[in-house]
């Protein structure tokens, strides 16, 4: 029988599941669609930071479900929940706060639109221990329904918004 341990690291940014990857030393997979409309859902896998499954790999296995070329259990078992819930927030926000010379910050104000995306909760994290710098938040709310712009930061009708706050600010 084949075990797996699961651990359950919740609604992160892929920064933030990266950093679990590698602070844990655990494989992994993250279901998201990523910059693209929530229809379009997949997978972002790690087999070991900082190997990301991708082009190759990803056919290989591709072809073995496929085909159904994988080993078949000789007996079924049972299936026993082994998951760990693991609060990565914290020890993210202290290793981004670990990069940063916070007293050497001039005064700074930010405005961060993250579109109802999973950084939101870590940027707010972070921000809110950097004394120096003012972050005005859009959308910082994750919301899998992108009720306030599409999701793909490339296309200019999606910046419309933090550029217009920007301008603004400047007034």
């Amino acid at each position: 029988m084949v075990e797996a341990d699961v651990l359950n690291i919740g609604m992160v940014s892929t920064d933030q599941y990266y950093y679990a990857c590698a602070t844990l030393n655990q494989a992994g997979i993250m279901v998201t669609a990523s910059h693209n409309p929530p229809e379009y859902g997949g997978f972002k896998m790690v087999k070991q930071m900082p190997e990301i499954l991708g082009g190759e790999m990803v056919q290989a296995l591709r072809s073995i479900v496929e085909t159904e070329a994988f080993a078949r259990p000789s007996r079924h078992g049972k299936m026993i929940e082994k998951v760990r819930d693991v609060d990565l927030p914290e020890g993210f926000a202290e290793k981004v706060l670990s990069l940063i010379d916070v007293d050497a910050l001039m005064p700074l104000k930010v405005i961060a639109d993250t579109g109802n995306g999973m950084v939101g909760p870590i940027l707010q994290r972070i921000y809110s221990r950097l004394p120096t710098v003012e972050l005005t938040g859009m959308y910082l709310e994750p919301d899998g329904n992108l009720p306030n712009r599409g999701p793909d930061p490339l296309k200019p009708e999606n910046r419309a918004g933090v550029a217009a706050a920007g301008r603004c600010r400047r007034c």
